[in-house]
């Protein structure tokens, strides 16, 4: 009996080492996220490449560091005909593509399916996962492509159109990164500029770094970005500090992804294999910034950009008019009834005002166009060819909205 046990152990440590894959181009996986905080990649589907026994186009692996380079063990098999390719993966909710391409998105979640449709094919979008199991998505790279929120309900996802326009997420604790194109006729390429948001906090964006070029990534548990800026008409890659707009150059290489492993945040970067020449992936540590200061100031000159957009609330103030914030979040349903239909009906509007919306009537027009930013705002979406259709509220203005509408209605 001891015997065939031990045959058995021997048969399944044989299958499980048969399973890893430790000599591959690192082209052919890709970090999709995190299955019990181990990170997993999925092998990607590559036109020339000789795949070995155990690399397979839309299975899942885990990784794992051995002395910082990575071995992928398998650890779903994938029919990619059926389920399509994996995007992302966050626990037990996996976010698939079609197969064949298209516009739909389908979520499996705690033996849930969800399905979600797009207006392009979704293998084009970038995904950031929260820690809350909640997804953000970016559908396009387009210049006025708004942010889009999977919140997560006891049932199923609900979509939520954000009042934010961005791409390429990036989810680190309790905060969403995001970028926008910094738009000047000037240049052949637009350079980024660099936001975050408190998640659920929608209304309140924060511009960090204007101007980076191509690539970025927060570091997490600081308030520091490695990105790339121009100075004095050289790219530089940097460390920038964007509590204090000040900045030091690197010689840090490296593709913006931070993962995650042993409770630790590393640098995921591409490092040649001494045993067979390959590069492969590897992780690497991060700077410690603790108690580094940063010395030369970001004295850059930053060129006019011809839109205003992810203005938060404070920046979009209704000056000496009855329109307080408190008036806008906090005022109950009794103090409301106190305004008459005039001054609710300016109210409710107030919160499309602030996501830009044209207005048809005069009255509307001529109170809201009091207001510079609110105009800036116009030329911004001109620019962008944004139309009232494409105007959102968050879900915490359009609770306040509906109750407005309420009092609105009973005078």
């Amino acid at each position: 009996m001891k015997k065939y046990l031990v045959l058995i152990l021997s048969l399944l440590a044989l299958s499980v080492h048969s399973q890893k894959v430790a000599n591959y181009n690192y082209d052919a996986f890709s970090f999709i996220g995190f299955v019990d905080n181990i990170p997993v990649f999925v092998c990607n589907p590559l036109s020339q490449y000789d795949y070995s026994i155990n690399e397979k186009p839309g299975n899942l692996y885990i990784a794992e560091a051995n002395n910082g380079m990575i071995t992928f063990t398998l650890y779903r098999e994938v029919d990619r005909k059926l389920e399509g390719d994996a995007l992302f993966i966050k626990d037990e909710c996996i976010g698939y593509d079609s197969y064949f391409g298209g516009q739909i998105l389908t979520m499996h979640c705690d033996n849930k399916i969800n399905k979600f449709e797009f207006e392009e094919d979704v293998f084009y979008s970038s995904f950031a996962v929260s820690v809350k199991n909640e997804l953000l998505i970016s559908p396009t790279d387009e210049k006025s492509a708004r942010l889009e929120y999977f919140h997560k309900n006891k049932l199923s996802y609900e979509r939520i159109k954000l009042p934010i326009i961005g791409n390429f997420p990036i989810c680190v604790g309790d905060y969403a990164y995001f970028s926008t194109y910094h738009i000047n006729p000037e240049y052949t390429h637009y350079p980024l500029d660099i936001y975050k948001v408190k998640i659920g906090d929608w209304n309140n964006p924060e511009l960090l770094l204007e101007e980076a070029v191509e690539t970025w990534m927060p570091i997490p548990n600081t308030e520091i970005i490695y990105t790339r800026i121009s100075i004095d008409g050289h790219l530089q890659n940097v460390y920038y500090n964007t509590s204090n707009k000040t900045y030091k150059i690197t010689n840090d290489q490296f593709n913006p992804q931070i993962i995650k492993y042993d409770d630790e945040y590393k640098i995921l970067n591409t490092c040649k294999d001494d045993a067979t020449g390959n590069s492969r992936y590897c992780l690497k540590e991060l700077p410690d910034f603790n108690n580094e200061v940063f010395t030369t100031i970001d004295n850059r000159v930053i060129s006019d950009n011809l839109v205003m957009v992810n203005l938060s609330n404070n920046e979009k103030p209704f000056a000496n008019t009855f329109i307080t914030e408190n008036l806008l979040y906090s005022t109950e349903s009794k103090e409301l009834k106190k305004l008459d239909k005039e001054q609710l009906r300016i109210l409710r509007n107030a919160f499309f005002a602030r996501q830009g919306y044209k207005f048809k009537s005069n009255d509307l027009q001529e109170f809201f166009g009091q207001f510079e930013w609110y105009n800036q705002m116009l030329q911004s979406y001109k620019v962008l060819e944004i139309t009232n259709e494409d105007v959102v509220i968050s879900p915490k203005d359009k609770d306040r909205v509906a109750l407005i509408k309420e009092m609105e209605t009973q005078k």
